[in-house]
């Protein structure tokens, strides 16, 4: 009964996202009340460069749209330094030319995915040797290297790991504190709700 439900097929950068995005997405789904859907296998490109070089994207909308019961793709990359609506729209540019049969969401994390667990902070400290009384100060959005701020947290001899605490800490993740707290995070869950929006079904539409 599973393997026949519609599904948003995530294209990812790497193997912590392709554990820890199908996690948030299913999170997502049940937060706004839609059991009829389910994230599909991931699609890894294998670095950021792979999906933003000409034709990288490209190949992986393919692949994802390939997906058996596949309804939707949602691509979510880091921004790292890049502007990350500019990011958005040149992506979402691509996918418009290319085209799709399937719609399609571009979603951009400033800076990097490990924002969002600053985000819900309040939830994801205590978890994964992050000290229980951390706090952070400042715009969350705006920290660079959010991964290491995380390990900084941690007792010495201990680093966050990508393949190791990122699904562990998504799955911490409280959906409406990170909504509040993250601009880009609340794109995310904005953007699941418009690949599901029966306006968007069958229809060859991108975001942003």
């Amino acid at each position: 009964m599973r393997a026949s439900l519609r599904k948003i097929v995530p294209i990812v950068e790497g193997d912590g996202d392709a554990q820890a995005v199908p996690k948030l997405i299913a999170k997502i789904l049940a937060h706004i009340g839609r059991y009829d859907l389910i994230p599909g296998d991931p699609k890894i490109a294998g670095g950021k460069s792979e999906l933003t070089k000409i034709g990288g994207l490209e190949i992986y909308l393919d692949y994802a749209e390939s997906v058996s019961n596949a309804c939707a793709t949602l691509v979510i990359i880091d921004a790292d330094d890049d502007c990350p609506k500019t990011l958005a729209k040149q992506l979402a540019n691509r996918v418009r030319t290319k085209g799709t049969r399937n719609p399609v969401a571009i979603v951009v994390a400033n800076r990097e995915y490990e924002a969002w667990f600053l985000a819900s902070l309040d939830t994801i400290k205590g978890q994964r040797n992050i000290a229980p009384d951390c706090v952070f100060l400042g715009d969350i959005e705006a920290r660079r290297d959010a991964k290491g701020w995380i390990s900084d947290q941690m007792p010495r001899g201990k680093n966050y790991r990508e393949t190791v605490d990122q699904i562990a800490l998504t799955q911490k993740i409280d959906i409406e504190l990170a909504y509040q707290k993250s601009r880009s995070f609340k794109r995310l869950v904005d953007a699941v709700s418009w690949l599901i929006d029966p306006t968007n079904a069958d229809a060859a539409v991108v975001s942003p």
